[in-house]
């Protein structure tokens, strides 16, 4: 047993080391803070997302990103884009998934990788043990706020009902924390166990769940104006006047039961978020007739134009077995401006298939 589990680590970081050779040579020198993926669909290994990639989330933990079409976006800026991020996501890990309707979280406070031969053993003791999920999260950490520690990384677990992860980060937060605090009921503030301003995201996020903790249930509904309270929130509270300043990066994801729901966004129209990307066609080299699975990552995990762009300001929803694509929102005209992006992410979930067509629709 012993042997047949060390060939198999040895394979995974040998295919890791081929992959660093791809993707160094074609991805752009752009970088962001955070990463992370999710997966939604039939159950799977945990390894197909998170390790055994071309563009793994090992990958992404300490190579230059790789962000294709950024630049097509109506507010790229390439100042920006260097300045505003982290180009090392050193600062912990995370893997989230769900056990029938009750997640699980697997985290450490050491890098998940240096280099295609120095991958954090533990992960790949977890990634070597077949655990398998209908939903899947995994984020590697470049730290803000917060010391490096294990409560700081994320996912983060609520109540043994919520899953939560995020990339980017909230300006002036300690200010907002002070409006926002007294506001949370005491049992939500009370699974709060670290100091990172994306763990209190979490719980202002579940304090807009209609009876949680209580209530363990929620549907697409309910998630989707929880989640639009939050951006409202964490975007007003403390007077954000909402310049370039005082702009806050909020790509969030959470998991409830079979439901996911994302945003990226920037609470400044003249700014993009990180980036993220979606696609409907997973494993990326098999037929797909339905929309049965959904990847978003911060990065394309493959190569390949199965990736779509999300526009700046959208929120994504998309709950497994329904048997129906993501649905996507724009949040702001930023959104709708971005005309390209939008009509990519239109084709991908089914809803227009002519491109001329889709420069013209809205979501």
């Amino acid at each position: 047993h012993l042997w047949v589990e060390g060939v198999e680590v040895a394979m995974s970081v040998w295919r890791l080391a081929l992959s660093v050779l791809v993707w160094a040579t074609i991805c752009a020198p752009c970088v962001f803070t955070c990463r992370w993926v999710v997966y939604a669909g039939p159950p799977i290994p945990a390894r197909d997302i998170l390790l055994d990639c071309d563009h793994s989330l090992v990958n992404q933990s300490y190579l230059p990103p790789c962000v294709p079409d950024v630049q097509s976006s109506p507010l790229y800026n390439p100042v920006l884009c260097k300045l505003r991020n982290h180009g090392s996501n050193a600062d912990g890990w995370g893997v989230g998934i769900f056990e029938g309707r009750t997640p699980v979280v697997f985290k450490s406070p050491n890098a998940l990788a240096t280099g295609p031969d120095e991958v954090d053993p533990e992960f790949l003791r977890l990634m070597s043990n077949g655990t398998e999920s209908d939903i899947i999260m995994g984020h590697v950490r470049a730290a803000s706020l917060g010391t490096v520690s294990v409560h700081n990384a994320h996912p983060f677990n609520f109540g043994g009902v919520v899953l939560w992860q995020h990339n980017g980060g909230i300006s002036s937060f300690q200010e907002k924390k002070a409006v926002l605090a007294p506001k949370l009921p005491k049992e939500i503030a009370a699974m709060i166990k670290g100091q990172t301003d994306s763990e209190f995201a979490g719980a202002v996020f579940c304090s807009h769940l209609p009876g949680f903790p209580k209530r363990t249930e929620f549907s697409e509904q309910e998630m989707e104006i929880a989640m639009k309270a939050t951006l409202l929130s964490l975007a007003s509270a403390g007077g954000d006047i909402m310049c370039t300043d005082t702009a806050s990066s909020l790509n969030f994801v959470a998991a409830v039961g079979k439901t996911i729901v994302a945003t990226r966004y920037r609470s400044t129209p003249e700014e993009d978020p990180p980036s993220l990307y979606i696609t409907h066609h997973w494993p990326p080299n098999a037929e797909h007739e339905d929309f049965e699975s959904l990847v978003i990552s911060s990065e394309p995990l493959t190569s390949g134009d199965v990736w779509k762009r999300l526009p700046k300001d959208s929120m994504l929803t998309f709950t497994v077995g329904k048997g129906a694509p993501a649905e996507v929102v724009c949040l702001s005209r930023g959104c709708r401006l971005d005309r390209a992006a939008r009509c990519a992410v239109l084709q991908e979930i089914g809803q227009c298939s002519n491109p001329a067509v889709c420069q013209d629709l809205q979501y």
